[in-house]
């Protein structure tokens, strides 16, 4: 049987939040208990990371939390650095323009 988290207590992310998402990532908590929810696709993930192509290999469990009809992991990072790592691997741009301010 699966688990669901309450909606109530989670926010669908600003900067990525992909309806047709495979895979739900959450931030920590913030000062007011709201969660923020990235919804991504795992091949994207797995491809982008060897870290993530592990995670998402390992079988889901029968208590496996759901949210917006698909899985969620909840990681240990504020939504603001997790919404930028995602931002990252998403979009090329930010990452060649991080390259160039650091040159």
């Amino acid at each position: 049987m699966s688990a669901t988290f309450s909606k109530e207590e989670i926010i669908k992310s600003s900067v990525i939040y992909y309806s047709n998402g495979d895979i739900v990532i959450l931030s920590l908590p913030d000062k007011k208990n709201v969660v923020t929810a990235h919804k991504v696709d795992k091949i994207f993930l797995a491809r982008s990371s060897l870290v993530f192509e592990g995670m998402l290999t390992i079988p889901s469990s029968d208590e496996e939390e759901i949210y917006d009809g698909v899985p969620m992991v909840r990681f240990h990072d504020e939504a603001k650095y997790l919404g930028s790592f995602l931002k990252a691997l998403y979009d090329f741009r930010c990452v060649l323009l991080m390259l160039i301010l650091c040159i």
